[in-house]
């Protein structure tokens, strides 16, 4: 997103991950989540840069002729991802046995999805074992309703 859509905020966004990541990290062995000061001020920076981006990506208008669903920029659909998908993509920070990466070994980054305009692909909750990803995402299935 950042150098093929040229989004200010997704370089922010990929920043605002990867401290969460270092912070998480640092953390005693003994502790299994970040203070809830520190988990309620990540949230928040998430939230107000998921907002800047909405803002800088709007709803695309269609005339009133044509049917159908309205096309939207991949700007836009990571967009509407990172928010439905809020306690999946963050699930690292409030737990640390849950990986930043997809599958924990040698999956692909949220943070290059986001520089790189890939799909962004975060599993759900418990999702992260033993399903690797492909080298290269050609085509991902919408999901179920």
């Amino acid at each position: 997103m950042v150098e093929q859509y040229e989004q200010s905020w997704a370089e922010e966004m990929a920043q605002l991950l990867l401290d969460i990541k270092t912070e998480v990290e640092q953390l005693p062995a003994d502790q299994l989540a970040l203070s809830t000061n520190h988990l309620e001020a990540y949230s928040q920076q998430y939230d107000k840069l998921i907002d800047r981006g909405l803002a800088t990506n709007p709803q695309p208008s269609q005339p009133a002729s044509k049917r159908g669903r309205k096309k939207q920029t991949p700007p836009k659909n990571l967009l509407d991802r990172l928010q439905k998908y809020k306690p999946e993509t963050l699930a690292f920070m409030y737990d640390r046995q849950v990986p930043f990466d997809n599958n924990g070994s040698s999956g692909t980054p949220v943070i290059h999805m986001i520089c790189r305009g890939w799909p962004c692909a975060r599993p759900r909750l418990g999702d992260h074992k033993g399903t690797p990803l492909p080298q290269k995402i050609t085509r991902i299935p919408r999901e179920p309703q």
